[in-house]
């Protein structure tokens, strides 16, 4: 996928998952879309979530890959607003639900 289809894609409000093998390339386009876009773009791998998967506890799973977006917002971002309330709020059931959060 060349950069102007993503771009493309991004102002037709479109959502979509990239996945390659290099990391350099997801990280200059996550920069370029934070500094270019008022969107919040963050780099993450969701390996973490691997070993849930084997032995089939979808909510550690869950639980893993919210806590590495945590942490990735805050590298990238500086944003806390997922470690403050979301961990916490899944934390607290044992059911996952989808979260709308408005900038």
């Amino acid at each position: 996928m060349h950069l102007e289809e993503i771009l493309y894609l991004i102002e037709q409000k479109k959502y979509f998952i990239l996945q390659t093998g290099k990391t350099s390339g997801l990280l200059a386009l996550m920069a370029h879309i934070n500094q270019n876009y008022n969107l919040n773009c963050i780099y993450m791998n969701v390996e973490c979530a691997q070993t849930a998967r084997e032995n089939e506890n979808v909510h550690e799973g869950m639980k893993s890959v919210i806590q590495e977006l945590a942490i990735r917002s805050k590298i990238y971002l500086n944003n806390t607003l997922i470690e403050n309330m979301l961990t916490k709020l899944f934390d607290e059931t044992a059911n996952m639900a989808l979260f709308l959060i408005k900038r």
